[in-house]
């Protein structure tokens, strides 16, 4: 899995070095899963010997991906649009409705005009042994399954179309972000 490094972190890491990496995001980059950093990532050399002897022939997929059938969503818990900087594609925090605006992350002066639209939505059911289950939807999983673009989704109807939904198979990573979903024949 490729790891995409910013700003001051890229002088920290040395080739022939192994490292603890914490606080990373998993982003999807053209169809692919790619490991990003944040403002909250820390980088630390080790000297662990299990680590320093492990090549990319040894590497092991540790994230593992539950699928479960979902009767139906009990809530739309949260659902929001979004700029996306055209340079490293995050939300823009402070989105000015003037002709520039300056990206919160890369620190880029980019036109207003150019951001695109970003959503994600964050839903809640109970599994069937009780538990409540929180997951999370982004935008891939969202314009895949529902409209071609974010341009396209009204909250309000994205919403009621969750709630809608019976016998869902939803696909989830560790980290309850869902990466699939099937809908089962009515």
């Amino acid at each position: 899995m490729e790891l995409e490094l910013w700003e001051n972190l890229i002088d920290k890491v040395q080739t022939g070095n192994t490292y603890l990496i914490h606080n990373l995001s998993v982003r999807l980059r053209r169809g692919k899963k790619v490991l990003g950093t944040t403002k909250s990532t820390i980088i630390r050399a080790t000297n662990d010997q299990q680590l320093l002897h492990l090549s990319n022939d040894g590497a092991t997929n540790i994230s593992s991906s539950k699928t479960i059938t979902v009767e139906q969503f009990d809530s739309v818990d949260r659902v929001e649009k979004f700029k996306k900087c055209v340079k490293c594609h995050k939300k823009v925090i402070q989105i000015a409705y003037t002709l520039t605006t300056q990206c919160d992350h890369c620190k880029r002066t980019i036109r207003t005009a150019d951001c695109r639209d970003g959503i994600w939505a964050k839903v809640s059911f109970t599994a069937a042994n009780g538990e409540p289950v929180t997951l999370v939807m982004f935008e891939e999983i969202i314009t895949t399954h529902f409209t071609n673009t974010q341009e396209d989704i009204d909250i309000q109807s994205l919403s009621q179309t969750l709630l809608s939904l019976k016998n869902i198979n939803v696909t989830f990573d560790d980290n309850n972000i869902v990466t699939d979903l099937n809908f089962a024949p009515a």
